[in-house]
């Protein structure tokens, strides 16, 4: 017959082999999900890395080719033909350069996880570089133009209505209404100018009222 000591270790025994075998069976996606860090440009996932170099894992070469590829699509100066494969014997790697920059760092590591030869994926992800590149650079150009086209008209509102009031300021003063009066709304050089218009009324108003009163031989 059994302790019934003993016993009472048997649910927490039990719990903890659950809890193993819960785990091993996580570990496996969970290293999967982390060996395998994309590299991506705007909204496009463009290739994964899976191999790490030296002791640089996969999602920080992942973070630094992405910061990479985003700087080289907003350069329009530097041509998506200027994108080439170059050997890198000395290193043992094949790189994807443009412009003098390396982009991206291909290594036997990386060959291996995706099955294929080093200079065969490396030409793959050249040519995904290159189509990813130009859909970020069209869709970037067009966003700039509307950004563009947008503070160019808050800009134009900004200056074409003090500017439009002033002018209807002055046409009917020269119209003869002189008891109109500008109002500054702003303390930009419009501002200034719509000012000086306001003292010049009110100049006008004075030497007006002088006269009236010299008429009447009084001194006002």
């Amino acid at each position: 017959m059994r302790n019934p000591a003993s016993l009472a270790h048997l649910p927490r025994l039990w719990f903890l082999s659950l809890l193993f075998a819960l785990l091993l069976g996580l570990s496996g996606p969970l290293t999967a999900a982390l060996a395998n860090a994309p590299v991506v440009l705007g909204d496009e996932t463009l290739f994964p890395i899976q191999a790490r170099v030296g002791s640089f894992e996969p999602s920080f070469r992942a973070q630094v080719i992405s910061d990479r590829l985003r700087t080289f699509a907003r350069d329009l100066s530097i041509p998506l033909e200027a994108i080439e494969v170059a050997d890198n014997a000395a290193a043992g790697s094949t790189d994807i350069r443009a412009g003098g920059t390396t982009l991206v760092t291909v290594v036997d590591g990386d060959a291996a996880a995706a099955g294929m030869a080093r200079d065969q994926l490396a030409a793959r992800y050249a040519q995904r570089i290159r189509e990813a590149s130009q859909a970020y650079r069209r869709a970037y150009g067009w966003r700039s133009i509307l950004i563009g086209v947008g503070v160019s008209f808050i800009l134009a509102s900004l200056v074409s209505k003090p500017v439009g009031r002033l002018i209807e300021d002055i046409t009917m003063v020269s119209r003869g209404k002189l008891d109109h009066k500008t109002v500054p709304t702003s303390k930009d050089e419009i501002g200034a100018v719509s000012y000086t218009h306001l003292r010049a009324h009110e100049t006008a108003d004075v030497i007006s009222y002088a006269v009236f009163c010299l008429k009447r031989g009084g001194g006002g």
